[in-house]
């Protein structure tokens, strides 16, 4: 294990970094690069999680540097949450594929570089999350954003594609101009057991959680033959 150093700084504001990798040469090499920094200062280069994880506890550091295979980074994230250590992770030398960076997301990391991102980067990186701020090289960005609009494809096209009844219809609409279950039931003539569920069913069919997302569901679009993508309007069940 090198050997710790304060690191903050005269003014106190000085990033305290901890570098994880299994080959030597290569986190010996990053460690003088970014000690050189005007910010950073490496407190230790170490060369497993248990070492990681053993020094975290001691020194604290601000941000962790890793290169690790996935599996020990998602056990090392938990134990520094269990531990009560708020260091926050960047994954660099990441494979840029979007299984790797999906995995890496998933492990819940501030930082995700890929093997493609300079050395005169790192520091800005380090700094962006230091401040609170998710960082990415370009092509993980760009895997990440993808991907994320697929689930949201996916999710549209799902929820366009469940077809209420027309009693749900009635019911989500008067949802959206705010009328509770028990208004429901009135201006419907039915019992508010019978408005709960479907209530219940129009949130399994539509996969939202409140009134607050039915509404605006609502108002999104229209559907007169009972598809959640076509919904009438709003005013038809105000009258």
């Amino acid at each position: 294990m090198a050997e710790a150093r304060d690191g903050r700084g005269e003014s106190g504001q000085r990033i305290r970094v901890l570098i994880v990798s299994p080959t030597r040469l290569y986190r010996d090499a990053l460690a003088t690069a970014l000690d050189q920094a005007a910010r950073l200062t490496i407190i230790a280069a170490l060369g497993n999680a248990d070492e990681a994880l053993a020094a975290a506890g001691q020194v604290r550091p601000d941000v962790m540097l890793i290169d690790l295979p996935l599996a020990q980074v998602y056990r090392l994230i938990l134990a520094l949450q269990q531990a009560g250590v708020g260091t926050r992770v960047i994954a660099f030398a990441v494979p840029q594929t979007e299984s790797d960076i999906i995995g890496w997301a998933e492990a819940g990391v501030w930082g995700c570089l890929t093997q493609e991102t300079p050395l005169e980067d790192l520091p800005a990186f380090v700094e962006a999350v230091q401040r609170g701020e998710i960082a990415c090289s370009n092509g993980a960005a760009g895997l990440l954003f993808r991907h994320a609009r697929t689930i949201v494809s996916t999710a549209v096209r799902d929820r366009s594609e469940a077809r209420l009844t027309h009693r749900e219809i009635q019911i989500l609409h008067l949802l959206a101009a705010g009328l509770s279950n028990k208004e429901i039931s009135r201006k419907l003539s039915i019992q508010v057991a019978t408005v709960k569920n479907h209530v219940h069913s129009i949130f399994t069919k539509l996969r939202i959680r409140d009134r607050s997302e039915a509404a605006a569901w609502a108002r999104a679009g229209g559907a007169g033959d009972g598809r959640a993508d076509r919904l009438l309007p709003v005013a038809e069940f105000r009258r």
